[in-house]
């Protein structure tokens, strides 16, 4: 993974942050320094070994959460397949991450905006 192009060519566009504000985390700015080197290392650390398994546990989790709550004998009728999948993968991932009450992503004006 290379945290700094994903931060310089999606994360100003997906979260509306501003040029200002990615040149300072860059170390643009003449100001502040590059912390984009301690963020790879963040990264490579969080997503390998055991905590990306529980990340992984926790998403696959509430996947099946939400497919057991599902009533065998009415079903589910999704209008869009690929909305219903990606929001509740979006929402399971989004939990891993930052749990139920901090999670950003519990409002789906924001998934919508995101995606």
């Amino acid at each position: 993974m290379d945290a700094q192009s994903f931060m310089v060519d999606f994360v100003p566009r997906i979260f509306g942050i501003k040029q200002g504000t990615m040149n300072k985390l860059l170390g643009k700015d003449g100001t502040h320094p590059n912390i984009m080197t301690r963020m790879e290392g963040v990264f490579r650390l969080s997503l390998s070994g055991p905590p990306l398994r529980d990340i992984t546990t926790v998403t696959l989790g509430e996947v099946a959460k939400t497919l057991n709550n599902i009533d065998q004998a009415s079903g589910l009728e999704v209008p869009n397949l690929f909305l219903w999948f990606r929001n509740l993968l979006t929402k399971a991932t989004s939990r891993a991450l930052w749990g139920e009450e901090h999670n950003p992503y519990n409002n789906q004006d924001i998934i919508d905006a995101q995606w």
